[in-house]
């Protein structure tokens, strides 16, 4: 028996031997070149791609087989000149003894140079796709609703969930997971070290791209379904979007793509650079992570987020500061789960004229399709600035379930602070959703808002307003209805919008009265006192840019700031249309009753048509029009309308009165206010009747005209008070203009001013600077009465002459002054015929040779010579000279 035994062993061993002698002559003989073409031949059939080994491939002896190979390259799908991943090198070994029980086992790979294109597609298909299909693994489980309500003949179906409807399964079951299928062959890498190496993305559905280059990755011992540490590091760059950051990862991974499950333990992101629009001084992320791609399942632990850095684009934030923690985070498609433990969110930075600081807390929120439940919900927001506002979100009484979620209350507080007004809102609402049926609503809003002046507390403007708002995704709506009372008078606001991703947007607001003055106010500055009659102008109304005593007033910081620009491009993305109808309305001072307008806002165009409204017992008609490139129309024409209390409401002066009539064509283009006021084109007209024009009495003006001619007898110069005094008035019967504007300058072009004694028309200059806020206008007033009735000046003198004035200066105080100059000639001519020369007689002294009294010693009395100096002097000051 001994003997026996020892024969086996010995043929045993032998056997060993030849087969050991029989591997390494195979080895030593075999040649892995000469299988290059079948295995690129096979990789072609399998994937339509094409595999290329431009190196030899050198193999290395027993103990493990290794494998060295350079230049390897595969293509795309169908094309081999469209690269999808190439190796400049690459190393590894693969141990004997594993293979004979279907274990690959690889010892440690390395890879150098390694290049891939991941390319998404306009259908969102990566471009390595068909690599993973073919692969056996459970099929993905659906878990099922209760039947929705009944949908109508031509209702499309969306969502798993509807796909769920199908299955002839029992509420609420879930589709069992298949065994998983074992793989054919284990794959077992004792480490991977790839240096050198790029990712490049390309998503072409949303037209952006990015790279990751000087890849250097590390990992630990790699086999599926078994965690693995990785360490990777590299630099992200790109264009669309901006990308100049550094990126490093540590992990203990896990994958296993048989059944799509993807893990990443005790992660820890570091990102620093330029990211998009975040400039990161500081991007962390911490935690632990799975994703199950059967289930759809996100499961996440001890999660910290912090970012610390800037922002660019049109809302730069400087100083940003954001944080977030949340201990438990799972979301379950397929089971219809959601949970969150302890989320906080923290942000706080700079915007360009404020500052900003978030809040927001989630204890514990938990929605099965069992049941809903949850703690109270709450957020702040905070901006402070010019503008001030705080706003406090808080939601209660989670319930319901997966398939029906409902909230006791949705409650906002809010306030707005500009300058001294404050502006309070409150409002709350129980909410429902139909997960099945795409369905929610707001279903009872109230709330309350108030509007008072810090300064004066009791004035305070306060209203209440209740309604609904209701939201259908699969009929692709929402619609509201808002009731409010203000001032005692009811407000209603309907809206509908529809085709929600490219929103249409309808609406009427009707009201009995409607103050914006109220519900915006601002602050208005103090009216000037009036001057009292012969008052200089110095003295008179003064608005904000007046300039006193012709001396301009200390320049304001806000004056030196450049324009605000305006911004109209919304107009190209926005499709809305409504109609208004108010039985009152108050805007900055105006007042207008039985207002009505049509409102479009569509294909960059806004339209305001078919204005019409009741003003100040009077009417106003027209239209108004603005588009995304900034050009602006106007056609107003008010008829009947009473002047003076329309323009004390619109500027706090009644400098014109009288029951008048304009007709206004007008249109621009600009960025800014001065922009538009230099483009300025159009025209206007104007016709006035019985009024009266203040700031100068021109009878009073003619009346001094006519008194020179007896002054400058006596040896005085002409002394008339010609400036803008309120205190002054000119009463007139008719007064038409009729205006041509271009580049923000309006040209006089008729003027018909008329009073019972005055005929006023426009001489040369006669123009109006829009943008300056200037006159320069030259009126010929000529004399048509002689007066002297009973409160009415004696212009007996100046009958039918023709006295010019020049208005000119800040239209808010205009200077008015005879042109002694443009009038000289024809007023001395006219004033010889009259009896010049008796008034100079009249005005003489008598001879010395007779005298009417005796004269004192050492007095002497006037001479005929010093008379005709005087009338030489006077002359010579009409004529201007």
């Amino acid at each position: 028996m001994k003997v026996g035994f020892k024969r086996a062993l010995m043929g045993l061993a032998a056997l060993v031997v030849l087969a050991l002698g029989a591997l390494a002559i195979f080895l030593l003989t075999f040649d892995p070149n000469a299988y290059k073409t079948r295995f690129e031949e096979f990789i072609y059939e399998r994937y339509q791609r094409t595999l290329s080994i431009e190196g030899d491939i050198e193999l290395s002896m027993f103990p493990r087989i290794g494998l060295s190979v350079q230049n390897i390259s595969l293509s795309n799908p169908g094309d081999p000149d469209d690269l999808f991943a190439s190796i400049d090198s690459a190393r590894f070994a693969v141990a004997i003894w594993p293979l004979l029980s279907n274990r690959f086992v690889v010892d440690h790979v390395a890879i150098s140079g390694f290049k891939a294109w991941i390319r998404r597609d306009e259908q969102g298909d990566y471009n390595f796709r068909d690599l993973f299909e073919g692969t056996a693994g459970p099929p993905e489980p659906i878990a099922l609703a209760p039947e929705p309500a009944p949908a109508s003949e031509n209702e499309p179906v969306v969502g798993v969930l509807k796909e769920a409807l199908a299955q002839p399964l029992a509420e609420g079951s879930v589709r069992p997971v298949e065994p998983r299928k074992e793989a054919a062959l284990h794959v077992d890498i004792a480490g991977l070290e790839l240096k050198g190496g790029e990712i490049h993305y390309l998503d072409v559905k949303r037209a952006k791209a990015a790279r990751l280059v000087n890849l250097q990755l590390n990992t630990g011992r790699m086999t599926f379904d078994q965690p693995f540490e990785v360490s990777m590091r590299g630099a992200l760059q790109g264009e669309d979007p901006l990308a100049d950051a550094t990126v490093e990862i540590q992990a203990l991974a896990k994958i296993d793509p048989l059944l799509e499950t993807y893990s990443a333990q005790k992660l820890n992101l570091l990102v620093s650079g330029q990211v998009g629009p975040l400039d990161a001084k500081t991007l962390a992320l911490r935690g632990n992570f799975a994703y199950n791609g059967y289930s759809r399942m996100v499961d996440a632990s001890g999660v910290e987020m912090l970012v610390q850095g800037a922002t660019q684009g049109e809302r730069p934030i400087t100083d940003l500061n954001a944080s977030l923690t949340m201990p438990r985070l799972k979301i379950d498609q397929t089971h219809s789960e959601f949970n969150i433990e302890r989320m906080s969110l923290r942000a706080t930075g700079g915007l360009p004229d404020k500052t900003f600081d978030l809040a927001f807390d989630a204890p514990r929120l938990s929605i099965s399709p069992d049941a809903a439940e949850g703690e109270a919900v709450a957020g702040t927001v905070k901006l402070e600035g010019r503008q001030s506002l705080g706003l406090k979100l808080a939601m209660n009484g989670l319930g319901g379930n997966a398939w029906n979620l409902s909230l006791k209350e949705l409650k906002v507080d809010g306030s707005l602070k500009n300058g001294e007004t404050l502006m309070l809102v409150n409002m709350s609402t129980p909410v429902q959703w139909d997960v099945i049926n795409e369905k929610g609503s707001f279903s009872a809003i109230k709330g309350d808002v108030a509007i008072q002046d810090t300064e004066e507390p009791t004035s305070t403007f306060e209203f209440p307003l209740i309604g609904s708002l209701h939201a259908d995704l699969v009929k692709d709506e929402i619609s509201s209805e808002i009731n409010a009372v203000l001032n005692g008078a009811p407000l209603n606001f309907n809206f509908k919008a529809t085709e929600l991703s490219d929103p249409k947007l309808r609406f009427a607001l009707q009201a009995d009265m409607l103050d914006f003055d109220k519900l915006f106010p601002v602050a208005k500055p103090a009216p000037a006192p009036e001057a009292p009659q012969g008052e200089p102008a110095a003295q008179a109304e003064q608005a904000p840019d007046d300039k006193k005593g012709g001396q301009a007033p200390a320049p304001d910081k806000a004056e030196n700031a450049p324009p605000e620009s305006i911004d109209l491009t919304l107009l190209n993305d926005i499709d809305v249309a409504g109609t208004v109808k108010l039985g009152g309305l108050n805007v900055r001072g105006i007042e207008a009753r039985n207002v009505n307008m049509s409102v479009a806002a569509r294909e960059g165009k806004l339209s305001v048509n078919g204005i019409s409204a009741n003003l100040y017992e009077g009417s106003l008609t027209g239209a108004l029009t603005a588009d995304a490139k900034n050009q602006f129309t106007a056609q107003l024409d008010l008829k009947q309308v009473a002047m003076g209390p329309l323009l004390q409401a619109a500027s706090g002066s009644d400098r014109v009165s009288g029951v008048g009539t304009v007709a206004v064509n007008l249109k621009t283009q600009g960025a800014t206010v001065p922009a538009l006021k230099s483009g300025l084109a159009g025209s206007a007209r104007l016709q006035v009747r019985d009024g009266a024009i203040r700031g100068i009495d021109l009878n009073q003006t003619l009346d001094q005209v006519g008194q020179v001619l007896t002054t400058v007898l006596d040896g005085e110069g002409p002394d008339l008070k010609t400036g803008f005094n309120l205190g002054n008035r000119t009463e007139f019967s008719a007064f038409d203009a009729s205006l041509a504007i271009k580049n923000g300058v309006a040209d006089v072009q008729k003027l018909d001013f008329r009073t019972p004694l005055l005929r006023v028309t426009q001489g040369k200059p006669a123009s109006i600077d829009l943008v300056e806020n200037r006159l320069n206008l030259l009126a010929n007033v000529r004399v048509v009465g002689a007066g002297g009735g009973e409160g009415q000046p004696n212009l007996s003198a100046l009958r039918g002459m023709t006295v010019p004035v020049l208005v000119s200066g800040a239209m808010a105080v205009p200077e008015f002054r005879v042109q002694w100059k443009e009038m000289g000639g024809s007023l001395v001519k006219g004033a010889i015929e009259r009896g010049l020369l008796d008034l100079v007689e009249r005005h003489a002294p008598a001879s010395p040779a007779a005298p009417s009294q005796p004269v004192k010693p050492g007095a002497s009395g006037p001479t005929g010579e010093d008379a005709v100096k005087s009338l030489g002097k006077a002359l010579k000051g009409l004529l201007g000279n």
